[in-house]
């Protein structure tokens, strides 16, 4: 059976299995801004160097339509700077579990999001971010993304909860402008300065 190959990005309502030299992308830190035609179903590696990784804004129909698109990260060398993954809007939340254990492999659990957080954080401590943590993010609807992660941490590190929930900032009200009091007594304004007339 004959393979066809394509050089630019190809879109399918099906899905793909992808494999290659280009379907695995390095991320070396700073401030990455995910889209559905550069790194959508590729296997994204992290390595020592955290930052910023946004998520695309979820758009929910038309042909620009995102559902399903799909992000995979694996941590090859632990962190020393934290990373940090955000969704494309304040909206946009999380379903779904991230299991920790420490690096020890003595101790395990997992930390849940019933569409509550809208970003994960790791930090190479107590959040997780070691070699060998994982996460896998989809967007599965309107507002909402599935999150399935491994997150490990040092064995001196407590685990805590690698998720956040970012809350919109509030715009600051316009000062309403400022009322010029009445003069109680406009003829004492009218006759300051005035010169008094004198009569011979």
């Amino acid at each position: 059976m004959s393979m066809t190959s394509f050089i630019g990005p190809v879109r399918s309502h099906n899905g793909f299995i992808s494999t290659g030299e280009d379907s695995v992308v390095s991320f070396p830190g700073g401030t990455l801004n995910l889209t559905v035609e550069g790194q959508s179903g590729k296997q994204i590696t992290i390595t020592a160097n955290g930052g910023i990784i946004n998520l695309p804004a979820i758009i929910n129909s038309g042909d620009d339509c995102n559902f399903g698109m799909q992000f995979s990260f694996i941590v090859l060398a632990d962190l020393t700077t934290p990373i940090l993954f955000k969704t494309g809007r304040i909206a946009d939340t999380f379903y779904g579990t991230i299991n920790y254990c420490d690096d020890a492999g003595g101790l395990a659990g997992f930390y849940h999001s019933p569409g509550t957080a809208n970003a994960i954080s790791g930090n190479g401590e107590s959040t997780g971010g070691e070699a060998g943590s994982v996460y896998v993010l989809t967007c599965i609807g309107a507002n909402a993304w599935s999150i399935q992660g491994v997150a490990v941490f040092p064995t001196d590190d407590t685990p805590a909860t690698p998720f956040i929930t970012r809350v919109a900032r509030k715009k600051a009200k316009p000062k309403p402008p400022t009322k010029k009091l009445a003069d109680p007594n406009p003829m004492a304004k009218a006759n300051k300065g005035s010169k008094k007339r004198k009569w011979a």
